[in-house]
């Protein structure tokens, strides 16, 4: 068998903070082959963009990688420098940052400021790299006109597609898009995400998806990783993890998005908080929140455990079908009195 273009394995991100330190990764592992995509879901402060920045390896001063290691396409990046990553990000690995279509310098035209991104990683004229900007602007259906004007010229859906332009600028193997559609409207985000996943097929790309929608994740990834307060806590195929999860978490999230097919029912909001990562704790951070909680769950901290293919971190996984999440009044209650049904 080959090997994945990307292995994470035990892959540890700590921040150094005036209220103390904590991990906002701890002991991520996955893989990903070429042209597959995997979606990362959770609430905010779950690790989600912490990770992907780890993969970079593009931390804030107070960050650092402590354990594990990135395999990408055989190499490790994890002990790799500064300059030693360099022939790697954009070339190899790149990413569509968070908000990015605001990041765009108003004073600079936008072709320039992508063809800057190309000379800064491959040995070609400033001439070379604009015929390249062209290209990807016909790549993402923007007209070539738009390749001379500034930003302010440009709508939203616009800005997106140049910065998402400007992550495939160098052909990379593997792609982290962080809520690459935020701010944008519901057809315009679905053009996008579409034109994406067209695209990944295309060049046979890898995609790390990050997101906090549900139906997104659905529709444009192969795989779903839900995290929660810095781990993984429930990996598998993308129809399945959603059709059958096993991690209350995962359900959790599944029955506060709406849905739009099947019968109408009213989502239900996960009540508490994620737990501060500054205080020491032990046993299984969702349990405070969690309607299937026993004893042991507050104690010892479960592990990830593979059923054919679909791995999850708890000490009682739901049976997997969502049929707990059909009568939702009965999931409120649940929630609300923190009993246990008999299963």
């Amino acid at each position: 068998m080959s090997r994945p273009l990307l292995e994470v394995r035990d892959l540890t991100l700590r921040y150094e903070t005036t209220q103390g330190g904590f991990n906002a990764v701890e002991s991520v592992s996955f893989s990903l082959d070429r042209g597959q995509s995997l979606g990362l879901v959770g609430e905010s402060g779950g690790g989600k963009t912490s990770l992907g920045l780890a993969l970079m390896k593009l931390l804030p001063d107070n960050g650092r990688l402590t354990s594990g290691q990135i395999m990408l396409d055989g190499v490790d990046l994890f002990p790799l420098t500064d300059d030693q990553m360099r022939p790697y990000r954009w070339n190899r690995i790149s990413m569509v940052f968070q908000a990015a279509m605001n990041s765009l310098n108003p004073v600079y035209r936008v072709g320039d400021q992508i063809a800057e991104a190309i000379e800064a990683h491959q040995r070609i004229s400033h001439r070379q790299a604009m015929v390249m900007v062209a290209d990807l602007f016909d790549l993402m259906g923007l007209e070539r006109d738009f390749v001379n004007r500034y930003p302010h010229e440009y709508s939203g859906g616009m800005k997106q597609r140049a910065v998402i332009a400007m992550a495939l600028a160098c052909e990379p193997d593997l792609i982290i898009a962080d809520e690459p559609t935020t701010a944008l409207d519901v057809i315009t985000q679905d053009r996008i995400l579409r034109q994406l996943r067209t695209l990944q097929r295309q060049l046979n790309m890898a995609m790390i998806y990050v997101t906090h929608d549900i139906g997104v994740v659905a529709e444009v990834t192969d795989y779903l990783g839900v995290m929660y307060a810095g781990r993984l806590v429930e990996l598998g195929k993308t129809s399945e993890v959603l059709s059958r999860p096993r991690h209350p978490y995962t359900a959790a999230l599944i029955s506060s998005f709406p849905s739009v097919t099947g019968e109408r029912r009213e989502p239900v909001a996960l009540e508490g908080e994620p737990p501060d990562l500054t205080m020491e704790s032990e046993g299984c951070r969702f349990a405070g929140r969690c309607a299937y909680s026993t004893e042991v769950c507050a104690t010892i901290e479960p592990t990830l455990v593979d059923h054919l293919g679909h791995r999850y971190a708890c000490w009682n996984p739901l049976d997997g079908v969502l049929e707990h999440l059909a009568s939702h009044e009965t999931e409120r209650t649940i929630i609300e009195s923190g009993e246990v049904p008999a299963r």
